[in-house]
């Protein structure tokens, strides 16, 4: 546990030194990356995350694992609270064992959290800014397995790893950031380096009402008249 607790404090600190190269392990968008709403309507992303490689030696061997969403605009999208849930075993062998289709095996382990048991992620602020950390895992043997035997967010074998749900607050653009970006958050390999993963955006675009555009378009002729009239 000491030594688990160990790997986490160093994938919190690896900011100051991260390398700006790309390791083998990236994100997916399986439900696309870019959705457009109305005020006060609500949008569910689905993320996922592998170990890319054909074999297990083209993949990478990871110890520790940090990675946010963050950069949104809270006057557009805000997250909402309770909603985000994580898989608990990342890059694991999971359901494996015929007697005990549940069991998992190896891979990296999400902190604070028992087997199969996902837990609601929250938003914090740091340093001013805010962001929704969907992994915070390590193990104290590295892995690299590809992911495609893991539990999903939901506990179901092969399904993708998290679901975050944001809300639409106002007219405009959003673009969420999702990877290892935000301060803090890097992939530790067993040899001690530190990466980056390949960044993945999803945009929201919220549309006014349209009522309030149609009140917006008389309130701009309206103008225009007076404009005249002078």
């Amino acid at each position: 546990m000491r030594l688990f607790n160990s790997l986490l404090t160093t994938a919190a600190a690896v900011v100051m030194s991260a390398s700006t190269a790309y390791a083998g392990v990236e994100f997916s968008l399986p439900g696309g990356n870019s959705s457009t709403v109305n005020i006060g309507d609500t949008v569910v992303i689905t993320i996922d995350v592998a170990n890319i490689g054909a074999t297990a030696a083209l993949r990478q061997s990871v110890s520790g694992f940090g990675a946010s969403i963050f950069g949104y605009d809270e006057g557009v999208a805000d997250f909402v609270a309770g909603s985000g849930r994580a898989a608990v075993q990342l890059f694991g062998l999971c359901g494996g064992d015929p007697d005990d289709p549940t069991t998992c095996s190896g891979g990296l382990v999400q902190a604070d959290n028992a087997f199969f048991s996902p837990s609601n992620l929250v938003e914090t602020t740091v340093g001013g800014a805010k962001r929704v950390q969907i992994v915070a895992a390590a193990s104290t043997s590295p892995t690299n397995r590809s992911g495609s035997s893991d539990f999903g967010y939901d506990g179901t074998l092969a399904t993708p790893a998290f679901v975050v749900t944001f809300q639409a607050t106002g007219a405009g653009q959003t673009v969420l950031r999702i990877g290892t970006g935000f301060p803090g958050d890097a992939l530790i390999l067993s040899t001690g380096a530190e990466f980056q993963v390949p960044e993945l955006t999803y945009t929201i675009n919220v549309i006014p009402e349209p009522g309030t555009a149609l009140l917006m378009g008389l309130g701009l002729a309206g103008l225009a008249a007076a404009g005249r009239r002078e």
